[in-house]
């Protein structure tokens, strides 16, 4: 994968984070591919954790989470055909 990719990538990442900022669900469904993968990570207990599969399923995901108050990563992590917020 070219660099160029990888920052294409992460500029689509970037914009995720802008729409769920901003509460606006569907911009970022529209961003999202049909077979996207989608992973927030936390113990069994917190009804949202848990990997999703497919647009339907991260709306869902929202739904249940409700508008965030933030959603940031300090910065991202390209490889190949996968975009990893990271904080440290």
């Amino acid at each position: 994968m070219s660099l160029e990719t990888e920052q294409q990538n992460a500029d689509v990442v970037q914009r995720n984070y802008a729409a769920v900022s901003r509460g606006d669900i569907p911009a970022l469904l529209d961003l999202l591919t049909e077979d996207v993968e989608w992973t927030f990570q936390g113990p069994p207990v917190i009804p949202f954790a848990g990997t999703r599969h497919g647009r339907e399923a991260v709306e869902e995901f929202f739904t249940r989470w409700g508008k965030p108050s933030s959603f940031s990563g300090s910065s991202l992590v390209t490889s190949s055909h996968k975009v990893t917020p990271w904080s440290s």
